[in-house]
């Protein structure tokens, strides 16, 4: 899809912001170290937000965004313009709480993930019966989601993120990703990774079922339930041990605290000041460390 590479292709750059922390290192057997897991935000792609959940809030992000996906809004002054957009955001996350509520009954997950696609299809419908806005045979909903994303969170891939992953694959390891995502963000790195530029949701070099989304499954970041479908699926397709991965993630809690639940290693990417999560104020994370530290990515070539 065209306006994919239109968005990817113009990007501004963002580079990470070193941290001053400092670690020891636990790491013990490296070699026996078969496959290589990675978060998504704050460690394979930079966010200006820090975190995929802490996008910018913007009307005016939103009215490029229907604009962008041929969705048009009824209003004439900008004034009135901005009163609807405030007010379809305004039932977007009241939407999310929603689906949230009604995942938390059905499944009894601690931590429910929505279909992005889904709420916005909701809300769409709903501005559309309030005469809000005026859907057409030419709206696209995904390219107004996708726009949306990318003007609220600012995102750039990590510095040697295409150089280290192929690095990685060259020499034998397994890899595989566990991440808070929506349907955009596998696109987003197939454009990164691979210069792929259209809807598929399958990263060229991570296989299918080492590829845990949290939209896939209705499960989001902390619960174990995530890590545990990837460690299920490198026992079952690649006879590999929980204990013969290691998972990279930025985030004490919804990274390093799980997988090792999981049975996995653990390191900590710490390559980022935005995105750094060590949550020293959470007691879940208080008695546990990570088995590494990386402080940037060109460090994981170096260590594997």
């Amino acid at each position: 899809m065209i306006f994919i590479k239109e968005f990817l292709d113009n990007l501004p750059s963002i580079k990470p912001i070193p941290t001053q922390e400092k670690f020891e290192n636990r790491l013990k057997d490296k070699d026996k170290i078969k496959a290589i897991i990675f978060d998504v935000y704050g460690t394979l792609i930079i966010s200006a937000s820090g975190d995929v959940h802490e996008s910018e809030i913007s009307h005016r992000n939103l009215d490029h965004a229907l604009s962008y996906g041929n969705f048009f809004i009824n209003g004439l002054t900008e004034e009135e313009r901005n009163n609807i957009t405030s007010s379809i955001l305004h039932s977007f996350y009241q939407e999310i709480r929603n689906q949230q509520e009604l995942l938390k009954k059905k499944n009894e997950y601690p931590f429910p993930e929505v279909e992005i696609r889904d709420v916005w299809k909701k809300v769409i419908a709903k501005a559309e019966s309030e005469n809000k806005i005026r859907v057409s045979e030419c709206s696209h909903m995904d390219r107004m989601i996708f726009t949306y994303e990318l003007l609220s969170n600012k995102i750039y891939p990590m510095p040697n993120l295409k150089e280290t992953i192929l690095d990685l694959q060259n020499k034998g390891y397994v890899l595989g990703i566990v991440s808070n995502a929506q349907f955009y963000t596998p696109i987003i790195l197939n454009y990164f990774l691979n210069q792929i530029f259209d809807l598929d949701e399958n990263i060229l070099g991570f296989p299918n079922n080492l590829s845990v989304f949290s939209y896939q499954y209705g499960i989001g970041k902390p619960d174990v339930k995530l890590y545990n479908i990837l460690t299920d699926s490198l026992e079952k397709n690649y006879h590999i041990k929980a204990n013969e991965s290691i998972f990279i993630g930025n985030d004490m809690l919804k990274d390093v605290l799980p997988a090792q639940k999981a049975g996995m290693q653990t390191a900590l990417f710490a390559g980022d000041k935005r995105s750094l999560r060590l949550r020293r104020e959470e007691k879940e994370v208080k008695n546990i460390s990570p088995d590494l530290v990386i402080t940037s990515f060109d460090q994981i070539t170096k260590i594997f």
